[in-house]
């Protein structure tokens, strides 16, 4: 089965509007399929770049937990990690 060559930390923060992105990498072979969800659904690929997930201006709604996914023949792996979203301070 696929093995991470980059895994993803148990837990992301970031604030409301700033760029993040998840990145984690596998090897294997056959080569492994990377695949990201969120909170246990696929995360549709136009948004992301084989292992790098990247979200340009979070908001509350990204909160949630992320996983990647690696998969081939020999069977599949996934990683995880909880985003956590910190509001901006309204004075």
């Amino acid at each position: 089965p696929p093995t991470f060559t980059k895994a993803l930390p148990p837990s992301v923060q970031a604030l409301v509007g700033s760029r993040l992105s998840l990145d984690c990498a596998a090897i294997g072979n056959p080569t492994p399929t990377i695949t990201w969800l969120k909170d246990g659904r696929v995360i549709p690929r136009a948004n992301y770049q084989g292992g790098i997930l990247s979200l340009p201006a979070v908001t509350t709604r990204s909160a949630g937990l992320y996983a990647c996914h690696a998969s081939n023949s020999d069977g599949n792996v996934s990683s995880m990690t909880e985003v956590k979203i910190k509001g901006q301070l309204v004075p």
